[in-house]
C-alpha cells in the first residue's frame, strides 16, 4: 500500500513522505527479536518486508519520487535510505538498476541539497552500497565524483557525512572518471584532512588508505601526498586501531605504495619508523596472509633503504 502510495503520490508531498517513513521503518526493523526468556532469534520479517518492497516495484517508484521532488531534502534524504538497506539486503537487484539513471539522480539529489548534512549523508552511504562490486554502476556515478567532492566539502566537518563520503569514493575511485574528478577538485587535500580529524573512525581510515592508494599513481595526486607529509598519519591511525585487521591490510598498502612511488615517499616512511607500526601489526594477525603479504612488502622497501644507508655511513 506504502509503494502503491509513493507511485500515485507525485501530486502530494505529504502523502510521499508519510509513506516512505513507513516503508523505512518496515525496512529497519531490528534484525532480532527479544524473546520473554531473555532470549533472541532472528526476525524474519524484516527480510521478508524488503523483498516484497523490491517485488512490489519499489526501486522504481523510489527514482519517480527523486526525480519529482529533487529540491526536497526529506525526500531525497528517505529515498537514499531506503535504497541503501534494499540493496544491501538484496544485492542482486542492483542489476535491475544498470541504465535506469539511479546512480545519477543520486548525484543530482547530493549536488541540489548539498547545504543538507542528513541528506549529503544518506545520498553518500547509498551511493556507496549501490556502486559496490558494480562496475556500470560505478562508471555512471564517477561521471559525477567533482560534484560529490563539492558536497562532501560543505559538511568536511561533520564525521558522519566524512565516514560515508570515503565509503562512497572508495568505491568509486577504481574508475578513472572518479580520479580525475578526484585531482579537478584536489581531494586528496580534504582526503587527508578528514584522516588527521577523524583518526577514532576505522572506517573512515580504512577506505581513506584506499583512496589514496588510487591517487598515487596519478602524478598530480602524488606530488600532493608527498607534500602533505601523511606518514605519520598513517602510522598513528593504525596503531589506534590494531585490533582491525581490514585497516590494518589498507594501511600496510598505503604504505607500500607510497615506498614504490617515489625515493622522497620511502624515506617519509622511513624517517618515522613505520616498520614498529608494521612489525606489530604482522604479529597481532599472524594469521592473516594478506596481511603478513603486504607487511613483509613494506618491511622489504625499508630494509633495502636501511642496508643502502648503512653502507653509505660505512664508506
Amino acid at each position: 500500500t506504502a509503494i502503491a502510495n509513493l507511485k500515485r503520490g507525485s501530486r502530494a508531498i505529504r502523502q510521499c513522505e508519510c509513506a516512505l517513513k513507513l516503508l523505512l521503518a518496515l525496512a529497519t526493523r531490528p534484525p532480532t527479536i527479544k524473546l520473554a526468556n531473555g532470549g533472541r532469534r532472528e526476525d524474519q520479517v524484516r527480510p521478508w518486508n524488503q523483498k516484497v518492497m523490491i517485488s512490489s516495484g519499489a526501486l522504481p517508484a523510489l527514482l519517480a519520487m527523486q526525480q519529482h521532488y529533487p529540491d526536497h531534502p526529506k525526500v531525497q534524504a528517505s529515498c537514499a535510505y531506503l535504497l541503501r538497506f534494499l540493496i544491501h539486503s538484496n544485492p542482486l537487484a542492483r542489476g535491475a538498476l544498470v541504465g535506469t539513471g539511479f546512480a545519477t539522480q543520486l548525484v543530482k539529489g547530493a549536488v541540489a541539497n548539498r547545504d543538507n548534512e542528513a541528506t549529503c549523508e544518506a545520498v553518500f552511504s547509498a551511493m556507496a552500497v549501490l556502486t559496490f562490486e558494480s562496475e556500470a554502476l560505478r562508471e555512471e556515478a564517477s561521471v559525477g565524483t567533482a560534484d560529490l567532492v563539492r558536497a562532501f566539502n560543505h559538511h568536511k566537518e561533520s564525521r558522519k557525512v566524512a565516514d560515508a563520503a570515503l565509503w562512497m569514493l572508495s568505491n568509486l575511485s577504481a574508475s578513472e572518471n572518479c580520479i580525475q574528478g578526484l585531482i579537478r577538485e584536489d581531494a586528496a587535500i580534504t582526503i587527508i584532512g578528514a584522516m588527521a580529524a577523524y583518526q577514532e573512525q576505522s572506517s573512515l581510515i580504512k577506505n581513506a588508505c584506499s583512496l589514496l592508494v588510487n591517487l598515487l599513481a596519478s602524478p598530480i595526486g602524488a606530488h600532493t601526498i608527498t607534500e602533505m607529509q601523511i606518514s605519520p598519519i598513517v602510522t598513528h591511525a593504525m596503531s589506534l586501531h590494531l585490533d582491525q585487521v581490514s585497516v590494518q591490510i589498507a594501511g600496510c598498502r598505503l604504505l607500500a605504495a607510497m615506498c614504490e612511488k617515489s625515493d622522497e615517499l620511502r624515506n617519509q616512511v622511513k624517517d618515522i619508523y613505520a616498520s614498529t607500526t608494521v612489525l606489530e601489526a604482522r604479529e597481532q594477525h599472524s594469521a592473516n596472509f594478506l596481511l603478513a603479504q603486504v607487511a613483509t612488502q613494506v618491511l622489504a622497501y625499508l630494509q633495502v633503504d636501511e642496508e643502502e644507508t648503512v653502507g653509505s655511513d660505512s664508506d
